[in-house]
């Protein structure tokens, strides 16, 4: 008999952590996928009025929802297995404050930036696209301050805010590629070790890479820096010419 049972989206991040997890702990859980709220269907409905994804049902019946309580909910009840919240009470808390930051905060942005580029993808627009794009620079460079010298978001292990974590951001790096590699070194280096273990492979796949056109504001510092200067350039071009006395005809 099944431990439980997840109503997942396979392309959805959210629905990727929970499974990489399930990997993790070598849970024999059923895997319901659903596309979205338009077409989930009465019964699904019945266990989540949102619609929304992913929900989880355990073995008893007890019904969750919201992404970072099942996390906890499943890491929590097989932490035998593995411990992945935490060695202590305080870093369980912090991994609570990353599960937040991630789920309330970065995807936030990262969803509302990314729609202009992503309009094949649907996904719900929370702000303006240009108020997300520099919230999302912000929220990377807290992260990559953060992950300065450490391996792991929490303490000396992984945590399933990593496994958050590290989904959100492959959403991001199979758009903006090398440009996040170069701007945010730390959550590079924290990223790949993470994505590359067999458990996130097996569910999320190889990183892929979308060819899309990026706007100004997201191109990367490198860029900005190139655009600022070759604005510079043009404002001193055009002072320079104005400064110039002009011609005066003075009649024999």
């Amino acid at each position: 008999m099944a431990m439980g049972t997840l109503y997942y989206n396979w392309f959805k991040p959210r629905s990727i952590a929970i499974r990489v997890l399930a990997k993790l702990l070598d849970l024999d859980l059923d895997f319901i996928h659903i596309n979205g709220s338009e077409d989930a269907g009465a019964a699904y409905l019945a266990l989540n009025p949102l619609g929304k994804i992913p929900t989880y049902v355990d073995q008893d019946g007890f019904v969750l929802t919201e992404c970072t309580a099942v996390l906890t909910y499943i890491a929590t009840q097989y932490q035998h297995k593995k411990s992945l919240l935490g060695a202590n009470q305080q870093e369980y808390f912090k991994v609570q404050q990353w599960l937040s930051f991630a789920n309330s905060e970065l995807l936030v942005s990262m969803g509302g930036a990314l729609y202009p580029i992503m309009k094949d993808f649907k996904t719900e627009i929370v702000c303006d696209a240009d108020d997300c794009a520099r919230m999302l620079l912000r929220e990377l460079q807290v992260l990559d301050d953060h992950l300065a010298g450490r391996t792991y978001l929490v303490g000396e292990s992984l945590t399933i805010a990593d496994l958050l974590m590290n989904s959100f951001i492959g959403c991001g790096i199979q758009v903006f590629h090398q440009s996040w590699w170069d701007d945010y070194p730390n959550i590079a280096r924290w990223f790949l070790p993470i994505y590359n273990l067999p458990e996130n492979k097996a569910v999320a796949g190889e990183l892929a890479k979308f060819e899309k056109e990026i706007p100004p504001a997201l191109q990367g510092k490198k860029a900005q820096r190139a655009l600022e200067t070759a604005q510079v350039d043009e404002l001193d071009s055009v002072m320079l010419r104005d400064e110039q006395p002009s011609a005066v005809l003075v009649s024999p």
